[in-house]
């Protein structure tokens, strides 16, 4: 919609995106806070809406974890021409690599820290999370099942597991509290897959192909969904 705008000013817009949640998030929280505290007076219970932000940052990480992974990996996707000239191009944008003052040694400092900040770490925070609550989690994914746990008194010990950490795995049947990971694993694969394989398009197709027919084999040998 700006095509005036180059893919340096892109490219850091698309990486501060989870950036910018983490600061909405802040921002709301200080606001709800003060409203409590200030407002309705309050002297206890100025925090109870934190967990359902947290549970709402991990889910839009979700949703945003293969965007920003095509974007960071786009940086270090750098190919011939053909016929070849002694150098390589980024292919999302025809500027030459590893030129001094060029886009790509800008971006690729940019681009390691998001690769390790995000592209790796989303996913072992998640996978921690996890681990560290699985048999709370499990005891609430009963009660969802039995359309309970919805109160203190319904849930006296997962209760605060679910209000913060739900998202990550409330469509998933007890045993397969951890599938998420499966799902974040699949979309890393695509991504590596379009940076990796982009000079065979064959085998680019074909590495795909079995991405997403193994996760299929997995999912109807599982059936790890609660519904």
């Amino acid at each position: 919609s700006i095509p005036d705008l180059g893919y340096y000013t892109k490219w850091m817009f698309i990486e501060a995106l989870p950036l910018a949640a983490i600061v909405m998030f802040g921002v709301g929280h200080v606001v709800l806070f003060c409203y409590k505290k200030f407002i309705l007076c309050r002297s206890g219970k100025t925090t109870g809406h934190v967990n359902m932000m947290i549970g709402s940052l991990f889910l839009l990480l979700y949703y945003l974890y293969l965007y920003i992974t095509r974007t960071t990996l786009d940086v270090f996707n750098c190919a011939p021409t053909d016929p070849y000239d002694g150098y390589t191009y980024l292919s999302v944008v025809f500027e030459r690599c590893w030129e001094p003052g060029g886009i790509h040694l800008r971006l690729l400092p940019f681009a390691i820290c998001t690769l390790v900040a995000y592209t790796l770490m989303y996913p072992a925070v998640v996978g921690v999370i996890l681990r560290r609550y699985r048999f709370l989690i499990m005891e609430d994914q009963l009660l969802l099942a039995q359309n309970k746990g919805e109160t203190r008194l319904t849930n006296p010990h997962a209760y605060h597991v679910r209000k913060r950490y739900h998202k990550l795995y409330y469509h998933f049947r007890p045993d397969y509290y951890y599938w998420i990971l499966v799902v974040i694993a699949r979309k890393f694969l695509i991504a590596f897959t379009a940076l990796m394989f982009t000079k065979n398009p064959a085998f680019q197709l074909s590495i795909s192909l079995l991405i997403v027919f193994t996760s299929y084999v997995l999912q109807v040998k599982n059936r790890p969904y609660m519904s």
